[in-house]
């Protein structure tokens, strides 16, 4: 398997932003470990049953629901419509071994990137970047949604109150990163870069 080379690599690693140097950091932006990626889909009346037991091999109970995150090991898994699933790991697993019909994996470990968005005012930035409500209330910790940063598709998981994990596509990587680097010194923040 070709070894895979980050698109962000040339982009000086983590970046902190503060109100002033000396103060607590507002946002850090990093990248997000994508061990393994795949998606699970399929078809017909016996895809929900297949596709338990693929997902059983990760832990998890079944497709789970949309908007919320189900977790296992170390995977999440994002129910993305009524027959597709998104599994994403920390490490890279193998995919499971499937010969049954009505269901398919594909392996989008090198077509998706992670990015991580932390800090007091992550919320706030992200709400400048998409058109999402991303108040507690509206979008709580272990929930998901699908959405776009300026004409790029983004996956956005909330992990924890003020931690945020975007995944988008390999190719937009670079893109992606700028658009959240200018969201950031909007906020009139001072930046600092973290090797």
């Amino acid at each position: 398997m070709p070894e895979f080379h980050s698109p962000l690599s040339r982009t000086g690693g983590t970046r902190i932003f503060f109100d002033s140097p000396g103060d607590a950091p507002l946002i850090s932006l990093s990248e997000y470990p994508v061990g393994r990626a795949f998606q699970v889909s399929g078809w017909g009346s016996e895809f929900e049953e297949n596709a338990r037991k693929v997902m059983a091999e990760f832990g998890f109970s079944g497709l789970g629901t949309f908007g919320a995150v189900q977790t296992a090991k170390n995977a999440r898994s994002y129910r993305l419509a009524p027959n597709r699933a998104l599994v994403i790991c920390e490490t890279h697993l193998p995919l499971p071994e499937y010969d049954g019909e009505n269901l398919a994996l594909l392996d989008l470990s090198h077509a998706r990137i992670g990015i991580k968005v932390h800090g007091t005012k992550a919320a706030e930035m992200l709400q400048c970047c998409a058109p999402l409500d991303c108040s507690p209330a509206a979008f709580p910790s272990d929930h998901f949604a699908q959405t776009g940063i300026h004409e790029i598709p983004v996956l956005i998981d909330r992990t924890e109150a003020e931690t945020f994990i975007l995944y988008a596509p390999y190719t937009w990587a670079s893109c992606l990163w700028g658009r959240l680097i200018r969201a950031a010194n909007a906020l009139g923040s001072t930046e600092d870069v973290a090797y």
